[in-house]
């Protein structure tokens, strides 16, 4: 007779407490159901507690999203000093926790271990879209999803006007930070429009080669063709030097360029340990900005084309268009190209604004563009 009230307690304090449970779950909005970048249909069980990005530079965009951005990132891919160490030293004073981030491997581009993943014990995975089609060919997903293991394919670069305020949101329905998100997205379709109406008044479309980090890999010339830095410019009024090439990240040499000379070249720059001829970012000021632009200009024949002799040698911080800030990119673009019709807008100022959602201001010396002087 007690054994038997003693299971009945027992089993109304088991349902009492499963209730509970599912009431926080429901008063949280938990479970979630979301559609991520790559179409895959993803159940998100509980706030996620430790989130892991593959892409390190994907913290740009946790940070606008997330209060605590540090607090619950369980690991990288491979560390964001490597991409980028004048940004990573400064996140890092306002986030300590940073500099204890364990990642995978040196580089992103190296083979997801999953082994080493579920060391660090995910329950939410954040992988870029640009690597889906690598992805796709290992167990990697499998056995995520066979453990549990929520996974959300995120973009900031394969198409990022159209879906980095895509993947903004879904971070925040992942995190329950849907206000945060919506700020942000706010902030950059306020600055979207704007654009969009000086634009349209725009008469002509200049020619740009886009050269991908210069000196990183190749001299000349690595670009983008339908992805990218490539769908920034044509956004902003501008027509691609190289588009008649296939789409991807083709490398064309030297000789092409000088015998198709465009109106305008762009390169990204940025502070990668292995090197690059223009430098860009925190901790970098003007001079040595204009030196490697300086230092490009070198290149076998550039001092005879129109670009050069004209001022038209820009550089970009590669980090614009390989996060969520690609609107400041877009806008800087125009500004070099449509100077007529874009007065008052300020890229740097925007920068300012989507970096103050994350409660950070930037510090000097931070360059993070530049043009060349024309010469004689």
């Amino acid at each position: 007779m007690h054994r038997a009230r003693y299971c009945l307690l027992m089993a109304c304090l088991l349902t009492g407490l499963l209730l509970s449970s599912l009431a926080a779950q429901a008063a949280s909005g938990y479970p979630r159901h979301l559609t991520d970048l790559a179409g895959r249909h993803v159940t998100i069980d509980a706030r996620p507690q430790r989130i892991f990005l593959l892409q390190p530079r994907q913290f740009y965009a946790l940070m606008l999203v997330s209060d605590q951005p540090t607090r619950h990132l369980a690991g990288f891919g491979a560390p964001l000093a490597h991409y980028d160490p004048g940004m990573a030293r400064w996140l890092t004073a306002t986030w300590p926790m940073l500099d204890h981030i364990p990642h995978l491997a040196r580089s992103s581009s190296a083979p997801l271990n999953v082994e080493r993943l579920l060391a660090l014990r995910p329950d939410l995975v954040i992988l870029p879209l640009s690597q889906q089609a690598d992805l796709a060919t290992t167990q990697a997903l499998s056995t995520l999803k066979r453990l549990g293991i929520s996974v959300l394919y995120l973009d900031f670069h394969t198409h990022p006007l159209k879906n980095t305020p895509r993947s903004l949101k879904l971070l925040g329905q992942a995190l329950n930070r849907t206000e945060a998100a919506s700020r942000a997205v706010a902030l950059i379709d306020q600055h979207q429009k704007r654009l969009d109406e000086a634009l349209a008044t725009a008469r002509t479309r200049p020619s740009v080669l886009l050269a991908i980090a210069p000196g990183l890999k190749v001299a000349c010339c690595r670009t983008n063709i339908g992805t990218g830095l490539d769908l920034l410019l044509t956004r902003a009024g501008g027509h691609n030097a190289v588009s008649m090439a296939r789409e991807g990240s083709p490398v064309i040499n030297n000789e092409w360029v000088l015998s198709h000379p465009p109106d305008h070249i762009v390169a990204t720059a940025g502070q990668w340990p292995d090197g690059s001829t223009v430098r860009a970012g925190i901790g970098v000021d003007r001079a040595t900005l204009l030196k490697g632009l300086g230092q490009l200009e070198e290149l076998p024949g550039w001092k005879t084309l129109s670009a050069v002799h004209r001022g038209h040698l820009h550089a970009l911080w590669h980090g614009f268009h390989q996060g969520p800030f690609a609107m400041v990119a877009l806008e800087q673009l125009a500004v070099w190209l449509h100077p007529e019709v874009t007065r008052g807008i300020d890229p740097r100022d925007t920068f300012r604004q989507l970096l103050a959602l994350a409660g950070l201001d930037l510090p000097e010396p931070a360059t993070f563009q530049g043009t060349s002087v024309p010469t004689p």
